[in-house]
């Protein structure tokens, strides 16, 4: 089964993407951010050199573009094309020696968003943070800039570098997960392809590795658990909007088991935070309480073959769990501090309706969260109140 690929990025992007499938996967971030640095040195030993070689100045550049790139897919992130990122800039002229200095700020500002994402370093602060999303397109027209003073065709370049490695490397490394290509995110298709929610195509989403079912539930947890863990970190800074996990086939077989592994998985999560959480302190069945992990406030919804068709949360096949971060609604400009939120949020009803499908707005009005965790398949399904399920 092919991984899924963000829609969202260039096509440079997504030629990457399929050549790093056929390559074993990409590497963790923090990783990336090594490779990053053992290419910029090699770049800056090229340039010391006193017999310049172009070619090795192109093979060098061209390693670095991928490298950020690769962290740009897993983070979903759009960047310029390289031939469009060389417009002129009061940098654009500047010697060498200073475009490099200025490429390398950039190299240190993805690295310390990284080493807090995927690393041991949290920032003092976050209020003033340079986003990856960012950093990583600094870092790339400041790149493409340098090649281009330099007479590097970098596009031309990495064409030709992703087609010798396809060639060369096929093989060599071991398949590796990552949150951004997971086989839940293909799984998912099914019913991100198909909702009528109109921000649905753009989302930008993460997914856990497969369940496996000769491991518990809590391992099943942990297993997931440092890529959510990420994806708490990056949500809100890098606009990720979805975190979907899978249950696989062997899926719940009545309402009450559907519900009782709702409860189990939330409850895992809350021992398992890194942080301290009080999603299960006081009552759930109230107006105002949310779960949240990582210290990010988060919407779960549950999607299964259990229900019929016309509901929303209908699953053909396999059952999911999604954790949808609450800044995920600002990227729609939906909440209270939105002018325009009740139309946008009428706009997503009417299309629903359109669809033939039911939504639940009588517990929406209602406003008490985790009844929409578990929607019930019809009224008085007292089974999908999950809180009390055991």
């Amino acid at each position: 089964m092919d991984s899924y690929t963000y829609r969202g990025l260039s096509d440079q992007q997504q030629r990457l993407a399929a050549t790093i499938e056929q390559l074993g996967g990409y590497w963790p971030p923090i990783s990336a951010v090594a490779r990053l640095l053992e290419e910029f040195g090699e770049l800056a030993e090229v340039l010391l050199a006193e017999s310049e070689r172009h070619e090795a100045l192109s093979e060098e550049m061209a390693d670095l573009w991928i490298i950020a790139a690769c962290l740009a897919n897993q983070f979903c992130i759009p960047l310029p094309v390289a031939r469009a990122a060389t417009v002129e800039t009061d940098d654009q002229n500047a010697p060498v020696a200073d475009q490099m200095q200025s490429l390398l700020v950039h190299a240190g500002q993805i690295a310390r968003v990284v080493n807090y994402y995927d690393g041991s370093k949290p920032p003092r602060n976050t209020q003033d943070w340079l986003p990856l999303t960012k950093a990583l397109r600094h870092f790339h027209v400041r790149l493409s800039q340098l090649a281009a003073a330099l007479k590097v065709d970098l596009e031309s370049v990495v064409d030709d570098k992703l087609t010798a490695s396809e060639r060369r490397d096929r093989g060599r490394f071991e398949h590796s997960f990552d949150p951004s290509t997971a086989q839940s995110l293909t799984e998912f298709e099914v019913i991100s392809g198909s909702t009528p929610c109109v921000f649905a195509p753009t989302a930008r989403l993460w997914g856990a590795p497969p369940w496996r079912s000769d491991l518990s539930m809590v391992d099943n947890v942990a297993a997931f658990l440092p890529y959510l863990t990420r994806f708490a970190k990056a949500a809100r800074l890098e606009g990720l909007d979805t975190f979907v996990v899978s249950l696989g086939l062997e899926s719940p077989r009545t309402m009450r088991e559907l519900a009782a592994r709702l409860r189990e998985v939330l409850h895992a999560l809350v021992q398992l935070d890194p942080t301290v959480n009080r999603s299960f302190r006081g009552p759930v069945a109230q107006v105002g309480w949310q779960f949240s992990f990582g210290g990010v406030r988060m919407f779960v919804s549950v999607f299964s073959h259990l229900y019929e068709p016309t509901s929303p949360r209908y699953s053909p096949d396999a059952t999911f769990l999604t954790f949808q971060p609450e800044t995920s609604f600002d990227h729609c400009s939906i909440g209270s501090a939105y002018a325009q939120s009740d139309t946008t949020k009428q706009r997503i009803r009417d299309e629903f309706r359109r669809k033939g499908l039911d939504y639940p707005m009588e517990l929406i009005d209602d406003r008490v969260e985790a009844r929409l965790y578990l929607l019930p398949r019809f009224a008085g399904d007292t089974t999908c109140e999950w809180w009390h399920v055991r």
